[in-house]
């Protein structure tokens, strides 16, 4: 019985391939009337081999799951050795504590800020994304850019985007005033909880929304898709930390 199982599994194990080779000239080198092995003996030793790498494969496995991802992530390489991938880094905006991935939509990381209101209420943290490589051409209204906010306190969706309408309403000169009302449909009514993300992405003349509350939509209208720059990137941002780490990283 035990032969016959043995047998078995052996006969498995010679279709399988190891490092880009099988077991099957090893076998029949090995039943060779000159040689001193039997089949029982090769099929015994290739069930201990089979055994042993299912083991490590298991162990290694089980480094990959456990391993951090912040630090590494490792994989084999099509020659069977084990390789580390560095990650991206992540970054936090620093009064708030709210990390921002590397990248976002395809575009880097450039800075992050906070908004903040009473001169103490730190409403959300922002972050802009984008592939430019200066100050000029990060604010061009040909250049994709995104930006991402992630709440820092509960807030409800009319008093967020009542906060977000005022500082644009100054910036659009009396043009395209019902994009306004537009913007303010993209969020369903709720609240909006610590945490909660909406991501705008501004390509061109359409600003692109989407939020972790459900919302989502675009904006066709330059006017606006400017105002929301100037809002967040220009002389006067609501958010002067943003403004500060997107001229350190780009000058």
């Amino acid at each position: 019985m035990l032969s016959s199982t043995a047998a078995r599994l052996a006969s498995r194990s010679l279709r399988a391939p190891v490092c880009g080779r099988t077991f099957s000239n090893a076998a029949k080198k090995s039943t060779n009337p000159q040689s001193n092995t039997t089949p029982v003996q090769i099929a015994g030793n290739l069930t201990s081999f089979s055994l042993a790498v299912t083991f490590v494969g298991l162990s290694v496995g089980s480094m990959l799951v456990s391993s951090s991802p912040e630090a590494k992530c490792e994989q084999q390489d099509t020659r069977g050795k084990v390789v580390a991938l560095s990650l991206s880094s992540e970054a936090t905006e620093p009064k708030t504590g709210i990390i921002f991935p590397s990248m976002v939509d395809g575009m880097d990381f450039i800075g992050a800020g906070v908004r903040v209101k009473y001169g103490f209420v730190k409403v959300y943290a922002v972050g802009v994304y984008s592939s430019a490589k200066s100050q000029p051409e990060l604010l061009a209204a040909n250049t994709d850019k995104s930006l991402r906010i992630v709440m820092n306190m509960n807030l409800s969706v009319d008093k967020y985007t009542a906060a977000i309408m005022e500082a644009l309403t100054p910036r659009m000169n009396g043009q395209d005033m019902d994009k306004l009302e537009e913007f303010k449909s993209l969020n369903p009514p709720g609240e909006l909880v610590q945490g909660t993300e909406m991501v705008m992405t501004i390509k061109g003349d359409t600003m692109h929304y989407r939020s972790t509350t459900g919302g989502g939509g675009k904006i066709v209208s330059q006017v606006f898709c400017n105002a929301l720059c100037d809002t967040f990137l220009g002389a006067s941002p609501v958010s002067p930390g943003l403004k500060s780490a997107v001229v350190a990283k780009l000058g």
